[in-house]
């Protein structure tokens, strides 16, 4: 799918499925860390909820307790939410791994 496709609501189209899950990450953006919650992950990206003004083009880290710290950026954001794409796709491994431990 094109990364760069609108969804109905304006939001970019999906790369890969997503999966619903929750879990508490550390969110990193510069010096600044905050907890954030993701409620659904894919291999390309996630929806993520964070009391952080996101905007988009914004870069940022996630940290899930079984992964090295993930690259991302904002796509879209709704109110306190965004969906964001990683720098580089979970491998699907790493993928099973995190949906596992949730």
């Amino acid at each position: 799918m094109d990364a760069s496709a609108a969804s109905p609501r304006g939001q970019p189209s999906r790369q890969a499925s997503r999966v619903a899950i929750a879990a508490d990450v550390q969110f990193r953006s510069g010096m600044r860390r905050f907890q954030a919650s993701v409620s659904d992950l894919s291999t390309h990206g996630a929806r993520i909820s964070a009391a952080h003004v996101m905007r988009v083009g914004d870069r940022f880290f996630l940290k899930f307790s079984t992964l090295e710290a993930l690259e991302a950026e904002v796509v879209w954001v709704d109110s306190s939410e965004a969906g964001c794409r990683f720098a580089r796709p979970l491998h699907p491994a790493a993928f099973e791994t995190v949906v596992r431990s949730v």
